[in-house]
Protein backbone atom coordinates (compact mmCIF):
# COMPACT_ATOMS: atom_id res chain seq x y z
CA UNK A 1 0.00 0.00 0.00
CA UNK A 2 1.37 3.50 -1.22
CA UNK A 3 -1.36 5.85 -0.52
CA UNK A 4 -5.26 4.86 1.05
CA UNK A 5 -6.29 1.48 2.67
CA UNK A 6 -6.79 -2.01 1.91
CA UNK A 7 -10.19 -3.31 1.10
CA UNK A 8 -12.14 -4.35 4.28
CA UNK A 9 -15.83 -6.20 5.32
CA UNK A 10 -17.32 -2.63 4.13
CA UNK A 11 -16.26 -2.81 0.47
CA UNK A 12 -18.43 -5.10 -1.34
CA UNK A 13 -18.40 -6.35 -4.68
CA UNK A 14 -21.30 -4.10 -5.57
CA UNK A 15 -22.51 -0.58 -6.28
CA UNK A 16 -21.20 1.65 -4.97
CA UNK A 17 -17.72 -0.04 -6.22
CA UNK A 18 -14.75 1.08 -4.32
CA UNK A 19 -11.72 0.16 -6.53
CA UNK A 20 -7.27 0.39 -5.34
CA UNK A 21 -5.60 1.24 -8.55
CA UNK A 22 -1.85 0.81 -9.30
CA UNK A 23 0.35 3.47 -8.83
CA UNK A 24 0.92 3.46 -12.77
CA UNK A 25 -3.04 3.73 -13.54
CA UNK A 26 -3.02 6.79 -10.52
CA UNK A 27 -0.08 8.88 -12.17
CA UNK A 28 -1.70 8.39 -15.59
CA UNK A 29 -5.61 9.54 -14.57
CA UNK A 30 -4.40 12.26 -11.78
CA UNK A 31 -0.64 13.15 -12.42
CA UNK A 32 0.27 15.13 -9.21
CA UNK A 33 -3.13 14.64 -7.37
CA UNK A 34 -3.94 12.14 -4.76
CA UNK A 35 -5.72 9.70 -6.38
CA UNK A 36 -7.68 8.12 -3.19
CA UNK A 37 -10.94 9.46 -3.13
CA UNK A 38 -11.33 10.07 -6.73
CA UNK A 39 -13.81 9.01 -8.71
CA UNK A 40 -13.04 6.73 -12.09
CA UNK A 41 -15.38 4.90 -14.39
CA UNK A 42 -14.13 1.04 -15.14
CA UNK A 43 -15.65 -0.12 -17.97
CA UNK A 44 -17.82 1.02 -20.84
CA UNK A 45 -21.27 1.11 -21.00
CA UNK A 46 -20.99 1.63 -16.85
CA UNK A 47 -23.09 5.34 -17.23
CA UNK A 48 -22.87 7.11 -14.05
CA UNK A 49 -21.91 4.45 -12.00
CA UNK A 50 -18.43 5.53 -11.02
CA UNK A 51 -15.89 3.70 -8.81
CA UNK A 52 -14.53 5.30 -5.33
CA UNK A 53 -10.63 4.84 -5.07
CA UNK A 54 -9.84 3.72 -1.65
CA UNK A 55 -5.96 2.75 -1.94
CA UNK A 56 -2.98 3.25 -4.34
CA UNK A 57 -0.68 -0.30 -4.42
CA UNK A 58 2.56 -0.36 -6.16
CA UNK A 59 3.19 -1.32 -9.67
CA UNK A 60 3.64 -5.28 -10.95
CA UNK A 61 4.57 -6.65 -13.86
CA UNK A 62 1.83 -9.33 -14.34
CA UNK A 63 2.85 -10.99 -17.91
CA UNK A 64 6.64 -11.07 -17.62
CA UNK A 65 10.02 -9.46 -16.01
CA UNK A 66 10.55 -7.50 -19.73
CA UNK A 67 7.34 -6.02 -20.03
CA UNK A 68 6.06 -2.58 -18.68
CA UNK A 69 4.08 -2.63 -15.74
CA UNK A 70 0.44 -3.36 -15.60
CA UNK A 71 -2.16 -0.57 -15.57
CA UNK A 72 -4.16 -2.09 -12.72
CA UNK A 73 -7.16 -1.98 -11.10
CA UNK A 74 -8.63 -4.22 -8.01
CA UNK A 75 -11.56 -5.01 -7.03
CA UNK A 76 -12.75 -6.84 -3.67
CA UNK A 77 -13.32 -10.34 -3.28
CA UNK A 78 -16.74 -10.11 -1.10
CA UNK A 79 -19.24 -11.04 -2.86
CA UNK A 80 -17.90 -11.52 -5.77
CA UNK A 81 -18.78 -15.04 -6.45
CA UNK A 82 -15.00 -15.73 -7.31
CA UNK A 83 -14.08 -19.75 -6.70
CA UNK A 84 -10.11 -18.95 -6.77
CA UNK A 85 -7.82 -16.76 -4.96
CA UNK A 86 -4.28 -16.59 -4.96
CA UNK A 87 -1.95 -14.78 -2.18
CA UNK A 88 1.88 -13.56 -1.60
CA UNK A 89 3.11 -14.17 1.63
CA UNK A 90 6.56 -12.40 2.70
CA UNK A 91 8.44 -14.47 5.61
CA UNK A 92 11.61 -15.59 6.51
CA UNK A 93 10.73 -18.89 7.35
CA UNK A 94 11.35 -21.66 5.07
CA UNK A 95 8.29 -22.79 2.96
CA UNK A 96 8.29 -26.48 4.37
CA UNK A 97 7.99 -24.70 7.85
CA UNK A 98 5.15 -22.37 6.30
CA UNK A 99 2.70 -24.63 4.48
CA UNK A 100 1.66 -26.28 7.38
CA UNK A 101 0.61 -23.21 9.08
CA UNK A 102 -1.22 -21.34 6.15
CA UNK A 103 -2.87 -24.76 5.73
CA UNK A 104 -4.06 -24.66 9.42
CA UNK A 105 -5.31 -21.41 8.90
CA UNK A 106 -7.33 -21.86 5.90
CA UNK A 107 -9.14 -25.00 7.31
CA UNK A 108 -9.83 -22.77 10.60
CA UNK A 109 -11.75 -20.15 7.90
CA UNK A 110 -13.52 -22.86 5.64
CA UNK A 111 -12.09 -26.52 6.34
CA UNK A 112 -13.42 -27.54 2.21
CA UNK A 113 -10.80 -24.50 1.16
CA UNK A 114 -7.57 -26.34 -0.76
CA UNK A 115 -4.27 -24.90 -0.81
CA UNK A 116 -2.52 -26.02 -3.87
CA UNK A 117 0.42 -24.71 -5.88
CA UNK A 118 2.78 -23.78 -3.56
CA UNK A 119 6.02 -21.84 -4.93
CA UNK A 120 8.59 -19.73 -3.57
CA UNK A 121 9.28 -16.24 -5.33
CA UNK A 122 12.60 -17.59 -6.98
CA UNK A 123 10.09 -20.43 -8.66
CA UNK A 124 7.62 -17.59 -9.86
CA UNK A 125 10.82 -15.49 -11.48
CA UNK A 126 12.15 -18.81 -12.43
CA UNK A 127 9.36 -19.87 -14.22
CA UNK A 128 8.50 -16.55 -15.90
CA UNK A 129 12.09 -16.24 -17.62
CA UNK A 130 12.83 -19.70 -18.30
CA UNK A 131 12.25 -19.19 -22.60
CA UNK A 132 14.90 -16.26 -22.06
CA UNK A 133 17.41 -18.66 -20.03
CA UNK A 134 16.93 -21.08 -22.79
CA UNK A 135 17.31 -18.85 -25.86
CA UNK A 136 20.43 -17.21 -24.18
CA UNK A 137 21.83 -20.90 -23.85
CA UNK A 138 21.33 -22.23 -26.97
CA UNK A 139 22.79 -18.55 -28.46
CA UNK A 140 25.94 -19.89 -26.14
CA UNK A 141 26.02 -22.77 -27.62
CA UNK A 142 26.15 -21.74 -31.59
CA UNK A 143 28.31 -19.13 -30.81
CA UNK A 144 30.53 -21.75 -29.06
CA UNK A 145 30.46 -23.80 -32.15
CA UNK A 146 31.02 -21.22 -34.56
CA UNK A 147 34.05 -19.98 -32.36
CA UNK A 148 35.18 -23.90 -32.95
CA UNK A 149 35.04 -24.02 -36.58
CA UNK A 150 36.51 -20.56 -37.38
CA UNK A 151 39.55 -22.11 -35.27
CA UNK A 152 39.59 -25.51 -37.11
CA UNK A 153 39.26 -22.78 -40.35
CA UNK A 154 41.95 -20.85 -39.02
CA UNK A 155 44.65 -23.93 -37.89
CA UNK A 156 43.99 -25.40 -41.38
CA UNK A 157 44.92 -22.54 -43.17
CA UNK A 158 47.98 -21.75 -41.27
CA UNK A 159 49.27 -25.38 -41.46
Amino acid sequence: MLQGRTFDERDRFAKPWRIVVSQRLANLLWPGENPVGRQAILWRGQGNQRAEVVGVVGDMRERSLSEPPTLAVYLPVYGSGSDHMFFALQTIASLRALVPLVRTALSSIDPALPLSNVQTMEEVVSASTSSARFTVALLTAFAGLAMILALVGIFGVTA
